[in-house]
């Protein structure tokens, strides 16, 4: 199967959304001619990348040109994506609380949105600089007015030729291995990459292995001079052919001019070479410690059919109540009375799980030999349903219910989780971050103080 990406290396015109609309509709339509699958714009198109000024008037104009998914410029794409049959990666900044976003989505050739990927390793330092009379805006990071996002995700896209899957990063990204990292354990096969910097010998360098260290293909868009330098780029993975002799990893490098540039990706040799190279990935799942969700929905169906009941809590509740795993999880955190314990401890032992760690006779961690961890939360409760001992959860708390891979489960409260999330704010973890933003937009909960000071 071979797929074919056009990077459009267009120059925007700033901030003038009319015509980057027209501008890039223009060269959708030329990428399609020369036979293109997917359409990869640079960074932030919609805006041309244009930098938030630092003063009020220039910042609220900015943040004006924040778009959604239902505003004119973006049906404009969904509309010419189904009329041309073509998939189109369409880049903007994106309405979001507290700050814009910086995404990318994937207009499927029917109309709909497979993928919504906002820039997770925003560039957002000087904050330093900010805090001056007389701020240099040279010495601001270019996203210091975004919100970063909070997940990296994986589409199943449907081509005529079968189904690809499709993962993002936006620029900076690309910079940190855990990024493609979490794609290649998430199944991309293929990484998008919008951009809008200057490109060089070590930026090349890194691309090229993030192909080969995660056993898929790489696409980068980047502005042409004289916005940026262009050299749009992509790279497979198989770095030696079926005798074992090296081979090229590039399969196309722009120019620094204005430009439709087609990278077409071997999917069948990609896969061979993933298959063959197999012991990596595995060597790379089985070595960090995870809790798989088809384990916690099987220990959690085995326990209530042996009559247990348990609460999820912790990041698999935030998933649970989410309806899908938006990020691993080293363990598994549940509530359960103190009379169920004893059953409890028995059905795991059973599967081979042993105490590693006793914080107190309410709360501690089993291990199976597997690097699965549950860590157990236990209360006691009178007969009026009142938490009177043990790990003290509001009783109200208890009353939220969510779905892991199909198994429905009782777990905390969403309002409840982020209360209990705000608190370690303060320590700056992206995933407490990526919690709370998840349940109060899910749920149209308010942002809490800590977010916002943290944020």
């Amino acid at each position: 199967m071979k797929f074919t990406v056009a990077l459009l290396q267009v120059l925007p015109k700033d901030i003038d959304q009319e015509c980057n609309r027209t501008k890039g509709i223009e060269w959708c339509r030329k990428a399609k001619e020369e036979g293109a699958d997917l359409v990869l714009f640079p960074e932030m198109w919609n805006i041309g990348y244009a930098l938030c000024p630092l003063d009020e008037a220039g910042k609220q104009k900015w943040e004006a040109a924040a778009i959604d998914q239902s505003s004119d410029f973006f049906r404009s794409f969904v509309e010419l994506a189904q009329a041309l049959h073509l998939n189109i990666a369409l880049t903007y900044l994106e309405k979001h609380d507290p700050q814009p976003r910086n995404t990318v989505s994937i207009i499927t050739c029917r109309g709909e949105v497979a993928l919504n990927y906002s820039k997770v390793f925003i560039c957002d330092f000087g904050k330093e600089e900010l805090a001056k009379e007389h701020p240099d805006l040279n010495e601001v990071g270019c996203d210091y007015a975004c919100s970063p996002g909070n997940t990296f995700e994986v589409c199943a896209l449907q081509t005529d030729g079968g189904v690809v899957n499709i993962g993002a990063m936006i620029c900076a990204d690309r910079e940190f291995p855990e990024a493609a990292g979490e794609l290649l354990l998430k199944g991309a096969e293929l990484i998008i990459v919008p951009n809008a910097c200057t490109w060089d010998e070590m930026r090349a360098a890194q691309l090229k292995v993030r192909a080969f260290e995660n056993f898929a293909g790489i696409a980068m868009a980047n502005y042409p001079s004289p916005k940026n330098n262009g050299h749009s780029s992509a790279y497979h993975c198989v770095a030696w052919d079926g005798h074992g002799d090296p081979q090229g990893t590039k399969i196309v490098e722009a120019g620094e001019d204005e430009g439709v540039y087609l990278a077409t990706f071997d999917l069948d040799a990609m896969r061979d070479f993933r298959q063959a190279e197999k012991w990596r990935v595995d060597y790379r799942r089985y070595h960090e410690k995870t809790m798989p969700p088809e384990v916690v929905a099987s220990l959690y169906a085995d326990l209530l059919a042996a009559g247990v009941v348990i609460w999820i809590d912790g990041g698999w509740c935030v998933d649970a109540l989410m309806g899908r795993q938006t990020r691993r999880h080293k363990d598994l955190d549940i509530a359960v009375q103190w009379s169920d314990v004893p059953a409890l401890r028995e059905l795991l032992a059973a599967r081979g799980y042993t105490e590693i760690r006793r914080d107190s006779q309410w709360n501690f961690v089993l291990t199976d030999g597997n690097h699965h961890e549950v860590d157990v939360h236990a209360f006691v409760r009178n007969k009026q349903g009142q938490i009177i001992d043990g790990v003290m959860y509001p009783s109200e708390s208890l009353t939220g219910e969510g779905v892991i891979t199909g198994q429905p489960v009782r777990c905390v409260a969403a309002e409840y989780m982020v209360r209990f999330i705000a608190p370690w704010l303060y320590k700056l973890r992206d995933k407490d971050f990526h919690d709370v933003a998840l349940l109060c937009e899910k749920f149209d909960i308010p942002y809490p103080e800590e977010y916002k000071r943290g944020g």
